[in-house]
């Protein structure tokens, strides 16, 4: 960024992409939005956006990414956001066994995101993007472990990404783009899809499932049951299997 800013002849083609968890402390988060605000009032790039990570909603999301403090992230993301006219966010999510239960609030976040920041002074006009991808490795933490009652709140779940996408691309319009609702609807034909072997494969995942997430807790003293009630039944059922 520095770079960018002192540069007396910038690229002004540039795409400039950011990671970052947004975990950071306060005073960092502002120096890089001091930082992005003079690229932007100087029009230094051509675009910029920032990759951040989330897989679901609140305690749970703490939970699956150990470390995270939701309720910071969620502040520093609007703070970007109010700050520089011109960003755009793109959420960066590895959807997992254990996103599925909260998931819903993740979208309807975003979408206030949409709604509170578009903005046509962006390269694209909405303000964030939801990157919704499926986990395949570690097989124990997949979609796929849950059971078929689970299917259901997947497709719900696409069928809220339809219900809120744009009713056409223009850039006056807010709500989620196509390919955002793909990629929830892919996760679904994937939990459902079947194949020579599912049955014996997923009872040895739910096995690791429970054995894993016992040791887990343990160690960093969290509380399945407790972050995560609907899952319970399931949990303890998986502590059950005997190989």
């Amino acid at each position: 960024m520095d770079y960018i800013i002192d540069e007396p002849n910038p690229n002004k083609n540039l795409n400039l992409a950011i990671n970052s968890n947004l975990g950071i402390p306060d005073n960092l988060v502002d120096k890089m939005i001091e930082k992005l605000k003079r690229i932007e009032d100087e029009d230094r790039v051509k675009e910029m956006v920032i990759f951040t990570s989330t897989d679901t909603w609140g305690e749970q999301a703490e939970y699956i990414r150990n470390g995270l403090e939701f309720n910071r992230f969620w502040d520093n993301v609007n703070k970007v956001m109010s700050s520089l006219d011109r960003v755009v966010l793109t959420f960066m999510s590895t959807y997992n066994a254990l996103s599925v239960p909260n998931y819903q609030k993740l979208i309807h976040g975003i979408y206030d995101l949409k709604e509170s920041y578009a903005s046509n002074d962006r390269y694209w006009n909405s303000a964030t993007f939801l990157d919704s991808s499926y986990l395949r490795y570690p097989t124990h933490q997949t979609v796929q472990v849950l059971p078929d009652v689970w299917n259901q709140e997947i497709l719900r779940q696409a069928q809220l990404l339809d219900f809120l996408a744009v009713p056409e691309f223009a850039s006056d319009n807010i709500g989620y783009s196509d390919i955002e609702i793909q990629k929830v609807k892919r996760i679904y034909d994937w939990k459902t899809a079947d194949w020579e072997g599912k049955e014996q494969q997923v009872k040895e995942q739910r096995y690791n499932f429970g054995k894993y997430f016992k040791e887990h807790d343990k160690r960093r003293g969290t509380d399945f049951c407790e972050i995560f009630p609907e899952l319970e039944e399931f949990y303890k059922q998986c502590l059950e299997i005997r190989l």
